[in-house]
């Protein structure tokens, strides 16, 4: 007995999105009805909403020598319901807005501000075309009506991210790479798009590269959100603090958000 495709949709309506994605392969009409409650689900959690991405990147730096950490901040921009492609983009707000997360609450420990939010990566080629990095991807609200307040991180996920370091002159400046996971069958699920400039300080060339978008599967943000997923990594973040939330970190140093 074949139910029909509505009893399957109400059904559906009421599973997971990891549980949903398990039955897309079962027949053109199911898939149709997926797509459908995913991207409904989509919509209620990220348009119009104050749900952000927070990128976290480290690399070695070969102007400092050491390793440096990177954040990067960005709000929701389109979503493509055929491919559930969603897009997300640089957020922009005025410097004192309360909205700006301030620091970011390690695993091991440490609040991390060393660099400003969104900042430029600032490359010194040494006949080097690419560079590796690693980026860790986290859903986080920055919804901070209340001023003394943290608000958590949920991990989506992480992997290594290969990006040029030159001036890029054929793509006049513009690259995108993908994020590649350790599982190597496993198709990436985010990709990272970004602008390199090539600058000259005194005879010195450098380039300066940044962030513009990630383009990542929706799915991928609803599983991570629906669960409540955490960083177990010793590098990853634990919380966002935001604007005024030091203080209230201070004042309760036993208080811990995971």
């Amino acid at each position: 007995m074949i139910l029909p495709i509505e009893i399957i949709s109400e059904i559906f309506n009421n599973l997971s999105t990891r549980l949903l994605c398990r039955y897309s392969v079962v027949s053109r009409s199911v898939n149709y009805e997926i797509k459908k409650i995913i991207v409904k689900r989509f919509n209620n959690i990220f348009l119009n909403s104050d749900r952000r991405l927070l990128v976290y990147m480290s690399r070695y730096d070969l102007l400092e020598l050491s390793q440096v950490y990177y954040a990067f901040d960005l709000g929701f921009k389109s979503l493509n319901t055929e491919n559930l492609i969603s897009t997300f983009s640089i957020y922009q707000k005025p410097s004192l807005s309360h909205h700006s997360p301030l620091g970011l609450k390690l695993r091991g420990g440490n609040v991390f501000n060393s660099k400003p939010l969104n900042s430029y990566i600032t490359y010194l080629g040494w006949g080097a075309t690419s560079e590796e990095k690693e980026a860790r991807i986290y859903i986080f609200d920055s919804d901070n009506s209340h001023i003394n307040d943290i608000s958590p991180c949920y991990y989506v996920t992480n992997g290594k991210l290969i990006t040029p370091i030159d001036g890029c002159k054929l793509s006049k400046g513009s690259w995108s790479a993908s994020l590649l996971r350790k599982n190597k069958k496993k198709l990436p699920k985010a990709a990272f798009s970004g602008t390199n400039e090539l600058k000259d300080n005194i005879g010195i060339s450098y380039v300066i590269g940044m962030l513009k978008f990630v383009s990542i599967k929706a799915d991928a943000l609803l599983v991570a959100y629906e669960e409540k997923k955490r960083d177990k990594s010793s590098t990853g973040v634990k919380y966002l603090i935001m604007s005024g939330g030091e203080q209230h970190l201070k004042q309760k140093k036993a208080c811990v958000i995971s």
